[in-house]
Parts: structure tokens; sequence; C-alpha cells
């Protein structure tokens, strides 16, 4: 079971609100708020009625020629939570290579995250994936909403943001989640291009494509494919979404 802190000795406070959750799970906490990162998916379970804020990103998207898009984000305040009642809960998958990501949802379908389009599947998402290009440097990867980044619309074009910031909760200190994969270089010289902030991975060129990080939704860096047959680096997968709970001290 997963609670605030309790008071100190002698002090009588309110019965403190506590979770159950059967899925992998992390709890943290700051000057203002509790908070439970919900990291695989699971059965959620409060021991009061409360209301909560959730932030949610879905998986991001598999690596393609382009870098794979981020999971798409969003943030619900004042979700109203009834005691002993479970609360499904789905954590987005990233994509395999040239996949889209899965939708990390929060009890019914309204309350859902898309996740990242793939590398060949256009690249959009939370943030875009990075265009693909040849003999120089690929675009790197979209950051906090932003476009991926287009060198050549004749060899890729990065993907589409979704405008929005990608930070948790919408704050602009909290961390950021949804970085777009980095586009694939084919020929030499040339790198590929960079991985987004918020766990996108590095596009192929020098070196293997990266995937996305695990629980930021970050997309898959690119990797060259001839022919439809993945090339060198092809491996990079999306990385899995989040949802994370926060309420008031």
């Amino acid at each position: 079971m997963l609670s605030t802190n309790a008071g100190s000795k002698g002090e009588r406070k309110p019965a403190a609100l506590q979770f159950s959750y059967t899925g992998e799970s992390r709890h943290t906490e700051d000057t203002s708020y509790y908070y439970l990162e919900l990291l695989s998916s699971g059965n959620l379970r409060a021991n009061m009625n409360a209301a909560v804020d959730v932030f949610l990103v879905g998986g991001g998207g598999g690596g393609g020629n382009n870098g794979g898009g981020g999971g798409y984000t969003r943030t619900l305040q004042g979700i109203s939570i009834e005691a002993n009642t479970p609360i499904v809960v789905e954590i987005g998958a990233g994509g395999a290579v040239n996949t889209n990501g899965g939708y990390t949802q929060f009890g019914d379908s309204s309350r859902r995250a898309n996740g990242g389009n793939a590398g060949g599947n256009g690249a959009s998402g939370g943030s875009g994936g990075g265009g693909h290009y040849y003999q120089a440097n690929a675009g790197a990867g979209g950051s906090d909403g932003a476009n991926g980044v287009t060198i050549s619309s004749a060899w890729g074009s990065g993907g589409t943001g979704q405008g929005t910031t990608t930070r948790a909760f919408g704050s602009a200190s909290g961390a950021l989640y949804a970085g777009g994969g980095g586009g694939a270089v084919s020929g030499t010289p040339g790198n590929g291009g960079a991985g987004g902030a918020g766990g996108g991975g590095r596009g192929s060129g020098n070196g293997a494509a990266v995937p996305g990080t695990p629980n930021t939704g970050g997309g898959g860096g690119g990797f060259w494919s001839s022919g439809g047959n993945p090339g060198t680096g092809a491996t990079a997968g999306g990385g899995s979404g989040i949802a994370i709970v926060r309420w008031l001290k």
C-alpha cells in the first residue's frame, strides 16, 4: 500500500489518501504534491473518495527511415476517484520497428493518450520524429511538442508534433516526455539525427539506431532500409508510456 506521510506523534490528522496498484509503480513527492507513477498496466484502488490530477503519455512510435513520433500526452485535472473501486490503467507499449505506439488509458476511453506514429507512418506524435537524409546529418527528433526536423522533404520529412508542451501536467517545471526519434542517414558521411529531449532515440548513421527510453513515450531512432528490408540498426522501437497520478499534500 502506498500512502502519504502520517502526522507526528500526538497530532491527529484526517486519514491519508492511500493507493494500491497491481502493476509496477513508483512513489515520489515535492513540496506541494504526492505523485504515483504507474509504469506498467494494472488496477488502481484508493482507500477513500478523492480528486486527483492525471498525466498520460502514450507509447512512442518505432523507427523507420524517419524517427518515430513520441507518444501523445494529456493532462486530466480534478478526476474523481471512488473508494475501493478499481480503475483499470493501460500503459501503452512502445511500437516495434515501423509500428505505431500503443495508447495509455486511465479508466475509460475518454481518458486516453494515443501512441506516436512510426517513422514509416508519418512520424507524428507528441513530438515529431526527425527526417531521413542522404550522406549528411539527418533531422533531429522534436522536443516539447515540436515538429521533427526536416533536412530535405525529398528524402524524408520530419513528423508533426502535438503543438503543446509535453512536460508533466503541462507545468513549465515538469519533466519532459515524448521526445521524437532522430532520423536515419543513408550513405556516408553523415550522422543519424539526435533524439528529442524526453526519451527520443538517436537515428542510425555513425552507429546503430537507439530505442526510445522506457516510460517516457520517446520515439525510436530511424534506420535506413532498402527495398523494405531493414538495414543497419533496425532494432529501435519506441519507449513505453506512463501514467502519473498526483494529489495535494
